[in-house]
């Protein structure tokens, strides 16, 4: 949990929305480097830190770009080994693996160290054209660990359905079907999502279009008498999870659970609004379910993304609505909740390639969402909350907060007031400036639930040692003394002696986010 404050004497005190901790105003977007001309890709490649690296390239040059939030360094550009654009999956040591198409000829992956050094592999060499790319790395074993097995999904030639896995010893570590054995399904497959479980359990979610009607389906690849198989109406035949659905899919496994999202009808032909959907599934079984509702009867759209926050361990979405152009965040419905909703609409966004890259936390929990409004233009956004974007000196947490970028606390007479002395030598009194939606409700705190704050008093005797009314016996009551619409201005009052001699005593307001706030 997030929590800043400014450190008050009594003879001058002052400090240190949809919810405030996702709305446009409290993100920053950064601009970032290109790799040179032509159409950039951008792609998120943790560290061992998990600081949000960056790599950026073009047909013919890559970049590996630093992260020192709020700035990603540029970098010297080198030649790319691989001409195409794909996915990048990273990991655990710091390293990880870029799949994507060198032409039409074959799909390759960058094997990627933690040093940024890289070698080159191919995949698959069959041509024909590769899109629909999708990976993962299988979950880590007693004798496996988690960067070695990686596997792939893809689209050969428009309609051919593939998948391959690194089996991570040997010259050439890919296995994958024969040509004999391609998967043709003979009708268009736009979006694919792996969530592999080991080698040999594998889900493989694909999106068919067939006569206008746009089908999520479900392979399972097998091997049968040495060979591997995508599908085999024999051994392992397809499954149709749900029709009526949109491109794309994201996959992922959360302990031994497929979550899968996509927008969707719910299977209903006559729908008037689509859906944002996921579809949970364990081994054959599975239902979908809808996350969020009544996205309207036009809808497009972009990339969807899901990343686990360190401060829960819970995953959340985000996904880019290229209709109303901005990214839907969802998050749990409350802190230790494992079930999702929409929280909010972080960032706004067009242009003529406008889509959310990715999304990642660090391991502070301050979450990042990658984008890109053109193929030369692309950004970071992140919360302002820990910066000091407008250099007044303060986080923007705590302008925020207080509505402003100037107000302070203000240190008021307590009566009666002892003999000589402005304020009283037992006990503080003080105006907040005005704060939105604060509300009061017993407690030495005032609490904002539509901005997701909380304004606490701190006491001292030193300003060094800090003591919360609760830690130091002492109460602090608030009078509301303005309001209009959802703005409020409060008078505290501390209603027992405070600690230390007048002459050396010392007040702060602490203002955090509640817990959880991404």
């Amino acid at each position: 949990m997030k929590w800043w404050h400014l450190t008050l004497w009594i003879s001058m005190l002052g400090i240190a929305g949809v919810q405030a901790d996702l709305s446009p105003e409290a993100w920053h977007s950064e601009q970032l480097p290109t790799a040179g001309t032509g159409a950039n890709r951008w792609y998120i490649r943790p560290d061992l830190t998990n600081s949000p690296n960056l790599i950026v390239k073009n047909a013919s040059k890559q970049k590996f770009l630093n992260a020192t939030p709020p700035v990603w360094d540029d970098a010297n550009a080198t030649n790319a080994s691989i001409s195409g654009q794909g996915v990048y999956v990273p990991r655990s040591d710091g390293g990880g693996y870029l799949v994507a198409p060198n032409g039409t000829a074959s799909l390759k992956v960058m094997v990627i160290g933690p040093n940024g050094a890289g070698t080159v592999e191919t995949i698959d060499n069959y041509g024909g054209g590769y899109t629909a790319i999708s990976a993962a790395l299988e979950p880590a074993s007693a004798n496996l660990t988690r960067n070695e097995r990686l596997h792939v999904a893809y689209v050969r030639g428009g309609s051919i359905l593939g998948y391959a896995r690194r089996s991570g010893t040997g010259a050439n570590p890919w296995i994958l079907p024969p040509l004999e054995y391609t998967a043709n399904l003979g009708f268009p497959v736009s979006s694919t999502a792996v969530v592999p479980a080991t080698d040999t359990s594998v889900n493989l979610y694909f999106t068919l279009t067939q006569s206008g009607v746009t089908t999520l389906k479900r392979a399972q690849p097998t091997t049968v008498n040495g060979f591997l198989l995508v599908t085999n109406k024999n051994f392992n035949p397809l499954v149709d999870l749900e029709q009526f659905v949109q491109v794309p899919l994201c996959g992922t496994r959360i302990g031994n659970t497929d979550r899968v999202y996509y927008v969707g009808s719910g299977g209903n032909p006559s729908a008037t609004s689509w859906k944002f959907r996921r579809w949970l599934g364990s081994g054959s079984d599975g239902e979908g379910q809808t996350v969020e509702d009544n996205l309207g009867a036009t809808l497009a759209v972009g990339s969807i993304h899901a990343a686990i926050s360190p401060d829960d361990g819970i995953q959340r979405v985000a996904w880019y609505n290229n209709t109303t152009k901005n990214v839907h965040y969802l998050k749990p419905t409350a802190p230790g909740v494992d079930y999702l909703v929409a929280a909010g609409h972080p960032i706004t966004f067009s242009g003529a390639s406008s889509d959310l890259l990715g999304f990642q936390f660090d391991s502070s929990g301050r979450p990042y969402l990658l984008y890109q409004t053109t193929n030369s233009k692309g950004y970071v956004a992140f919360p302002t909350d820990d910066f000091d974007f407008n250099a007044n000196g303060r986080p923007d947490l705590l302008d925020s907060a207080l509505g402003s970028t100037t107000a302070r606390l203000e240190a008021l007479p307590v009566a009666p007031a002892a003999a000589g002395v402005a304020n009283s030598a037992d006990r503080f009194k003080f105006r907040l400036p005005t704060v939105g939606s604060a509300l009061w409700s017993g407690g030495n705190t005032l609490v904002s639930n539509s901005s997701n704050l909380t304004y606490a008093f701190e006491l001292s005797e030193d300003g060094e040692t800090w003591e919360s009314p609760a830690d130091a016996e002492t109460t602090i009551s608030f009078t509301k003394t303005a309001e209009s619409g959802t703005d409020r201005t409060y008078v505290g009052v501390v209603n027992t002696p405070a600690p230390g001699e007048f002459t050396s005593r010392f007040a702060r307001l602490r203002v955090s986010r509640t817990k959880y706030p991404y």
